[in-house]
C-alpha cells in the first residue's frame, strides 16, 4: 500500500469519526439544557464503556467467526489484558498497552480453502462494530424521550463506533501491521504481503495436523516474495524459518537467521519482541553458547518467561538451568513440567517439536546437582 492512500485513509477516518462527533453533541446541545461540563462528562464515561464494548465484541467476532471456520485459539488481547488458554483453562495477564487497542491469534486447524475461511474471520470483527454504529444512530431519534445522560451515554457510540468501522475497514498500515481492510484488500488482489501470508497459514495447519516445521513442504517457507522490513510478516516469516531450521538440525542457518532477527530486534514491533528474546535465549544456551548473553536475556525478560507458561519457555528456561546455572535439580524439575506441558498440548506438530528439543536438552541430564558435584569432590580428595 502507498503511503499516499495510507494518509489519505487515516485523514478520511478522522474526518468521518469528527462528523459523527459533531452529530451527536449537536443534537444534545440542542435538545439537552444541563451544564456543559455535565454533558461533556456523559459523553467521555460514553466513550471509555464503547471504546472497550468495541474492542471486545470486535475481537469476541474474530474468534466466534474463527471457530466456526477451522481455527484454533491462541490469544486474545483487549488493551492491556492478554487472554491464553493454558491447560484447557483460560488465563489471564496484564501485558501494558501495545500499538492496537485489541488483537485475537488463531491458526488453522486445516488447508482446506483456507484464503475464503481466512476472509471470513477478518470481516467478521467490523461487522460487530457496523452494527454497534447503528445503534448509536438511535437515540438520535428519540432525543425526547430520552434522559441527558442515557442519550449522551448510548449516542457516543456512534463516533466511537465509527472510528473503529473506518479504521478498520479503510485498508491502512500502522507499524508494518495491516490493519483488517487492508488484509482483506490484499486477499483480494493476492499481493505479495498476502502469498506470504497464506503460505505461514497453511505452514501452522500443517504443524496442526502433526508435521514438525521442517517436515512441512520447505517451498511453503522459502519460495515467496521479498517483503519489506517493515512488514509484520517479515519477522514473522524470518521466525519460521529459524523454527524450521532448529528443528532440522541445520544450527548454521539457524544462527544466521537469528542474527538477522537480533539486527532488527530494536526496530520490530513490541509485540514480537518477547518471542523473538525468548529463541535468541535459547540460542545463547546450547547450539550458539554464549553465557554472558544469556544471562542478559533472562535479565531482561525474566518476567515474561515466568508469567507466561508455555512449552517453547519451559523448554528455555530448561536449556538456560541446564547449560549455564548447571543446576541439575532444578533442571530435572523442569524437564517433567516441560513433558506435562507438551502432552497437554493440542498442536501435535508443535508438540513433537518441543519433545524433541527437551529430549536433546535431557537424555544425558545428571540427577544431582552441581553443588552435589563439588560435595563429592571435596569427600574423595580428602
Amino acid at each position: 500500500m502507498s503511503r499516499k492512500t495510507n494518509i489519505i485513509n487515516n485523514v478520511l477516518m478522522l474526518a468521518l469519526t469528527v462528523a459523527c462527533v459533531f452529530i451527536v453533541t449537536l443534537v444534545g446541545n440542542n435538545n439537552y439544557y444541563e451544564e456543559m461540563g455535565t454533558i461533556v462528562l456523559y459523553f467521555v464515561l460514553g466513550a471509555v464503556a464503547w471504546a472497550f464494548i468495541n474492542t471486545t465484541v470486535h475481537e469476541l467476532c474474530h474468534y466466534f467467526s474463527g471457530k466456526k471456520n477451522g481455527f484454533t485459539f491462541v490469544s486474545m488481547r483487549i488493551f492491556f489484558l492478554e487472554f491464553t488458554k493454558e491447560n484447557g483453562k483460560l488465563k489471564c495477564r496484564l501485558t501494558g498497552f501495545l500499538d492496537e487497542s485489541g488483537s485475537t491469534e488463531m491458526i488453522p486447524e486445516n488447508a482446506e480453502n483456507i484464503e475464503k475461511r481466512f476472509y471470513k474471520m477478518t470481516l467478521a470483527g467490523s461487522i460487530a462494530n457496523i452494527v454497534l454504529m447503528v445503534i448509536g444512530i438511535v437515540p438520535i431519534f428519540l432525543v425526547k424521550i430520552l434522559p441527558c445522560f442515557w442519550y449522551c451515554f448510548i449516542s457516543v457510540t456512534l463516533p466511537v463506533s465509527a472510528y473503529y468501522v473506518f479504521g478498520n475497514l479503510l485498508p491502512m498500515v500502522n507499524e508494518g501491521v495491516r490493519n483488517d481492510g487492508a488484509v482483506l484488500r490484499g486477499l483480494k488482489k493476492n499481493d505479495d504481503y498476502t502469498k506470504v501470508l497464506l503460505n505461514l497459514l497453511l505452514i501452522h495447519a500443517e504443524i496442526y495436523k502433526g508435521k514438525t516445521p521442517s517436515e512441512v513442504n520447505e517451498e511453503l517457507y522459502f519460495n515467496l516474495p521479498q517483503l519489506s522490513e517493515e512488514d509484520n510478516l517479515f519477522v514473522v516469516l524470518l521466525n519460521a524459518r529459524y523454527t524450521y531450521y532448529v528443528d532440522k538440525g541445520d544450527y548454521q542457518n539457524a544462527i544466521k537467521l537469528s542474527d538477522r532477527l537480533e539486527s532488527i530486534f530494536d526496530s520490530m514491533p513490541r509485540y514480537f519482541k518477547n518471542q523473538i528474546a525468548v529463541d535468541l535465549l535459547y540460542n545463547a544456551c546450547t547450539f550458539n553458547l554464549d553465557e554472558d548473553k544469556a544471562d542478559d536475556y533472562v535479565e531482561d525478560y525474566e518476567r515474561f518467561l515466568n508469567n507466561v507458561n508455555s512449552i517453547t519457555n519451559v523448554r528455555v528456561k530448561l536449556a538456560y538451568v541446564t547449560n549455564v546455572l548447571k543446576d541439575y535439580i532444578l533442571a530435572n524439575k523442569l524437564k517433567e513440567k516441560a513433558f506435562r506441558e507438551i502432552a497437554k498440548c493440542k498442536i501435535k506438530g508443535l508438540a513433537l517439536y518441543e519433545e524433541k528439543l527437551v529430549k536433546a536438552l535431557t537424555d544425558n541430564l545428571p540427577e544431582n546437582s552441581l553443588e552435589d558435584d563439588r560435595v563429592e569432590e571435596v569427600d574423595e580428595n580428602n
